[in-house]
């Protein structure tokens, strides 16, 4: 997270490709990718009503004054497949910065690896590979005399992968900071027993967090599950063409765990490997029928699909079919291209 996308590297390659732009006369670039960004839809996970805003008029000033793009961490990761895509459909074709635009998709390559590496696809020599062309690009672009510390620490990822076979980002540790200041920030009386106060305070809600029964529980399932409902029992048993006899118990619930680093919510568009072909689809509810956690979607069918430019549209029908949980693989961005044609926009592992 520190490296890449919180004052990292990819927060200044964006800085420095749109000021190459503005450099060549295109002024207007932080708005062009603003009114871009809009037509964009991600999952509910993030909360992207604010995320075009990041690149309006008035904050471009602050970007520019701070040489990065100033924004959090989350934002910026959440925005770095639309950014890639854009770059090759818009900006490329121009004909300008041309260099300066390779550079940059080698840098969404590394952020793309990095942060997919924990699905299995990636090995340590893709990401290497990715690293050294991206620095090899930027030096013959922008020369050494801006290469940055971060810049440099991409080169260890190889070696952590290889060590620990998973690479964590520490977006969740980094919203622990909260707890404490949760505490602290309406504190007046700041003698030398407030640090004590405080710890005292974070002791406790840890405490009491890592006592609930579920505190590690990170396998695949419902995520604050209830009972369901006797119109959710019937779709479900309807899908399944089995008869609803009581039985069998059946939760349900807004959130699934699909694997131990990612969930998706009820409206999330996803993609799943149905044995070794893409589908995608939108989650229509989450269940869990005699502990076995299903979700119903409604399956889309493909109309085209890039996979260098990691772009594909489907006809977004509704077709509700029921799948194991597990077999998503992960949550997508998608536009909305009207006669029900949705763009999605592809992992790298689908590439």
């Amino acid at each position: 997270m520190h490296c890449l996308v919180a004052n990292g590297v990819y927060n200044t390659m964006i800085y420095l490709l749109f000021e190459a732009f503005i450099q060549a006369g295109r002024s207007n670039i932080y708005e062009l990718f603003e009114g871009y960004l809009a037509r964009w839809s991600w999952p509910r996970k993030h909360h992207s009503a604010h995320l075009p805003s990041i690149f309006s008029k008035s904050r471009a000033k602050s970007h520019r004054s701070a040489k990065h793009i100033k924004c959090q961490a989350s934002d910026l990761l959440a925005i770095f497949p639309v950014l890639a895509y854009f770059v090759q459909v818009i900006l490329l074709p121009i004909g300008l910065c041309t260099h300066e635009c390779n550079a940059f998709l080698a840098a969404s390559n590394v952020l793309d690896f990095i942060s997919s590496a924990n699905r299995g696809k990636i090995t340590s020599d893709m990401i290497t590979t990715a690293v050294e062309s991206f620095l090899e690009l930027f030096v013959s672009v922008w020369g050494e005399a801006k290469l940055i510390p971060k810049m440099h620490w991409l080169l260890h990822f190889r070696t952590h992968f290889e060590r620990y076979g998973l690479l964590i980002a520490c977006f969740v540790t980094e919203r622990y900071h909260r707890n404490p200041k949760r505490y602290a920030t309406d504190m007046t009386n700041t003698n030398k027993s407030a640090s004590k106060t405080v710890l005292k305070e974070v002791v406790c809600l840890m405490m009491s967090r890592v006592q609930s029964p579920n505190a590690f529980n990170f396998s695949v399932g419902l995520v604050q599950s209830r009972p369901a409902s006797k119109n959710v029992r019937a779709a479900v048993f309807f899908h399944l063409e089995m008869a609803d006899d009581g039985t069998y118990d059946v939760d349900s619930a807004f959130e699934s765990r699909f694997n131990r680093f990612g969930t998706c919510k009820k409206g999330d568009v996803v993609l799943f490997d149905n044995d070794g072909a893409l589908m995608a689809a939108k989650v229509l509810l989450h269940v869990e029928v005699a502990g076995t956690p299903l979700s119903l979607v409604s399956v889309w069918v493909l109309k085209s699909i890039d996979r260098d430019a990691g772009y594909s549209e489907w006809h977004s029908s509704f077709n509700p079919q029921i799948f194991d949980t597990g077999d998503i693989v992960d949550t997508v961005v998608t536009s909305e291209l009207g006669d029900n044609t949705t763009a999605l926009l592809l992992p790298c592992d689908f590439r």
